[in-house]
């Protein structure tokens, strides 16, 4: 069945709330339990002042973390693309992420994540996954068509479930790691301002 683009982009956002609270259920609070009371009370305590955004650079081995030897800056937020993480099914590469969080850590400044899943997946998800044609809104590449998988689907939505469980496994009790957006498979971006408190 043909629908309207912009009736297709209004099925699509509406079907992301249910999205956004699994991502919620999937963050472990045990976690919190597991790193003692002083860790515990400040991962408690909402994240508070300045923050850098920092941005992947694909082409490049290592993430620029000058912005944490700041004394002025309190936190870290990192733009990443899902498909830049897990290019191949099951075996993710957390090398900048391990770089991001040792220097978030020895800093002692907080972590915020952006992954961008849906237009920015890696291509194996799409496989067997009902997708779309759809114009790219806004940012890098404006305009062009794109696949872009359904964030309502069981083969795709299985598919991000899981990575985001691997990586809750990984950096579930780091005590930097305080703020992960959840928007999950949407198009572009966060577009959702719904975060966790870790």
């Amino acid at each position: 069945m043909l629908m309207h683009p912009a009736l297709r982009l209004g099925r699509l956002a509406a079907s992301v709330i249910p999205i956004l609270l699994g991502v919620l259920l999937i963050l472990p609070e045990a976690a919190l339990a597991q790193s003692g009371p002083a860790q515990a009370s400040l991962v408690n305590s909402p994240p508070k002042g300045l923050v850098v955004v920092l941005e992947n650079k694909p082409q490049q081995d290592r993430l620029d973390l000058q912005a944490l030897n700041n004394p002025f800056m309190s936190g870290v937020a990192l733009q990443i693309r899902w498909r830049d993480i897990e290019s191949v099914q099951g075996k993710p590469d957390w090398t900048k992420l391990d770089q991001l969080f040792a220097a978030a850590e020895s800093s002692k400044k907080w972590v915020q994540l952006l992954i961008f899943p849906g237009f920015f997946s890696p291509p194996w998800t799409m496989e067997g996954a009902q997708t779309e044609m759809f114009a790219i809104q806004y940012g890098p590449g404006t305009g062009r068509m794109e696949r872009l998988p359904l964030p309502w689907d069981r083969v795709y939505l299985t598919h991000w479930f899981a990575f985001l469980k691997q990586l809750s496994e990984r950096y579930g009790k780091s005590i930097a790691f305080r703020v992960v957006a959840a928007a999950g498979p949407t198009s572009v971006s966060a577009e959702f301002p719904l975060v966790c408190f870790l």
